[in-house]
């Protein structure tokens, strides 16, 4: 109980972070800087690889370049990571995103290094805490003046990539839109473009980045930042190596706010730095570890007490303690 409590002041209060020098170099296997458990070391001496699956075409947060080498926000955060373990980390960017998924949940790949969490994916998936924030948005072509607020997709067509969060979450708040399958944020765009679909709900700074470069000009952003946990970028383990999921999120929770917020302006120039600089909670080792070994902390509370606390239609816990829990989430990592 001692711990928790130092977890919940520490969350109310800051905390200051452990500043150290990044480098992105993790080529050559070292002694990990991190502090970790026996059984975790020797995870680490007998994976001195760790084979994860990466996008090809999700810039900037996560794709490759014209040489074919895996770069950006999530590239830059597993090398700080493995620098940090001593380790280095094989990026497998061939395979199509679902394909991809189910390679991680079959353990053939260990990990996804940029995914967000939904409730069907906990099944499937262990989670780090947020290490980056992508918002969501809508995006439609100049003609269509119909859609100016997230339910106006309501019975809408909406061009989202298959297998991609933004699907199951848009479902939860307009289970009746008509979703138009993409392979990709491009295919989604082009076809709002072509008027083959009346908008795409996803990524905007994706989404933006893609205009830019592929110069898509009859494309507008009609509502910016959509409060969804879809939002929350993370690391996303195979359920079979919970010791790997564990030593990831010691190794993210060792990268300073300053390390991150370099990588974050690297590669978004939208960055909302109030924000990234308030995204986690730096936790001892000893709080670290209270969180491991209880993965799920259960509570109680009034199901209809509006606006503080309640259950929807759907089953979802609402209202300002739900949103306040999940604020605390974001930041260190506790799963209610």
């Amino acid at each position: 109980m001692r711990v928790w409590l130092q977890i919940f002041v520490l969350f109310l209060c800051g905390s200051q972070p452990c500043w150290a020098a990044m480098h992105a170099d993790t080529s050559v296997t070292q002694k990990s800087q991190v502090p970790l458990t026996q059984a975790e070391h020797q995870w680490l001496a007998d994976h001195p690889v760790i084979r994860v699956g990466g996008e090809t075409n999700w810039p900037p947060y996560d794709f490759v370049d014209a040489q074919a080498n895996h770069v950006g926000v999530a590239a830059d955060i597993l090398k700080a990571i493995g620098h940090r373990l001593g380790v280095r980390f094989e990026v497998e960017t061939s395979l199509p995103w679902e394909s991809m998924l189910n390679q991680v949940r079959s353990g053939e790949l260990y990990a996804v290094c940029a995914i967000a969490p939904t409730p069907s994916r906990q099944k499937d998936f262990l989670f780090t805490t947020p290490y980056a924030l992508s918002p969501s948005g809508v995006i439609t072509h100049p003609d269509n003046t119909t859609i100016k607020s997230l339910s106006d997709l309501a019975d809408k067509r909406v061009a989202i990539p298959t297998g991609f969060a933004d699907i199951e979450l848009l479902r939860t708040r307009l289970p009746n839109f008509k979703h138009v399958n993409v392979n990709s944020i491009l295919e989604a765009l082009q076809a709002v473009q072509n008027k083959q679909a009346d908008a795409y709900f996803g990524s905007v700074e994706v989404a933006a980045y893609l205009m830019d470069h592929q110069q898509l000009s009859n494309l507008q952003v009609v509502v910016r930042d959509v409060p969804l946990r879809g939002n929350e970028l993370r690391i996303g383990i195979t359920k079979s190596q919970p010791l790997l999921a564990s030593i990831l999120q010691k190794g993210l929770q060792s990268l300073s706010l300053e390390e991150t917020n370099v990588i974050l302006n690297r590669w978004v120039t939208n960055l909302d730095l109030s924000l990234a600089s308030k995204m986690r909670v730096v936790l001892t080792e000893a709080e670290q570890s209270w969180l491991a070994s209880h993965p799920a902390i259960r509570f109680t509370g009034d199901p209809n007490w509006l606006p503080f606390e309640a259950f929807n239609k759907q089953g979802e816990y609402i209202g300002i303690v739900a949103d306040v829990l999940h604020l605390i989430e974001t930041r260190t990592g506790i799963n209610f």
